[in-house]
């Protein structure tokens, strides 16, 4: 085709120069067709980067963390006047509002009934997310002589990330940061139907079942004055 084309534009030129004209006008397509093929490649290769990076950062961009990647312990320098730490490097929805349970506590350290919440709202909308298996964020903090400070990332699979620490005076403990297998949809829809608000925080103590699928990061002591903002 190009062969042919070429022998079309030198047509009108006499046969001592034709061979000349032939040459160029062979190069110049070549050329023409040298560039088409890079920009179309520079195309094809800007679309596969947006496909892989959408697939990388899916756990930032989607309502939901998808891996244990999303959480790191940072151990800082003592210099910095920092403690040891969990970061969480992905983002995911809040689904509902924070709220505060007041709870008795074990001797063991364990939280126990809470007949107590500062909204219900946010209990009864947190309650209802876990009974639809929807993705998305919940945290809520538990006060029983400790302060219990628990992060639910839900996956949407009837998994989700518990990203847990407690408090103590000063100091505190950060638990294992862990992939669990949650309770079924039943279980909640039974505790958002109890009548009493210690009714329904009970699910909330009872989450999950089985041992920890995944872990991320493994429990330690950490100082609650010394945490960054």
């Amino acid at each position: 085709m190009i062969a042919a084309a070429t022998l079309e534009a030198c047509e009108g030129v006499s046969s001592p120069f034709q061979r000349g004209c032939v040459r160029r006008t062979l190069i110049d397509t070549l050329l023409k067709v040298q560039m088409l093929v890079s920009v179309l490649v520079s195309v094809l290769v800007s679309v596969l980067g947006l496909a892989c990076g959408d697939e990388a950062d899916a756990c930032s961009k989607d309502t939901s963390i998808c891996d244990c990647t999303c959480f790191e312990k940072v151990e800082p320098d003592v210099s910095s006047g920092l403690t040891d730490h969990v970061v969480r490097r992905c983002d995911d929805t809040p689904r509902c509002p924070d709220f505060v349970m007041t709870c008795g506590l074990e001797f063991d350290g364990e939280v126990t009934a809470c007949p107590e919440v500062d909204s219900v709202a946010a209990l009864d909308c947190a309650l209802d997310v876990l009974a639809r298996g929807e993705p998305g964020r919940l945290f809520w903090r538990s006060n029983a002589g400790l302060s219990r400070y628990t992060t639910l990332h839900l996956v949407g699979d009837g998994t989700a990330f518990l990203n847990e620490r407690d408090v103590w005076d000063t100091y505190g403990t950060w638990h294992d940061v862990a992939l669990l297998r949650l309770q079924g949809p039943a279980h909640f829809e039974v505790c958002a139907a109890a009548a009493t608000i210690e009714g329904r925080t009970a699910c909330l103590r009872t989450l999950f079942v089985g041992p920890a699928e995944e872990l991320c990061v493994a429990e330690f002591g950490y100082s609650s004055l010394y945490l960054p903002d």
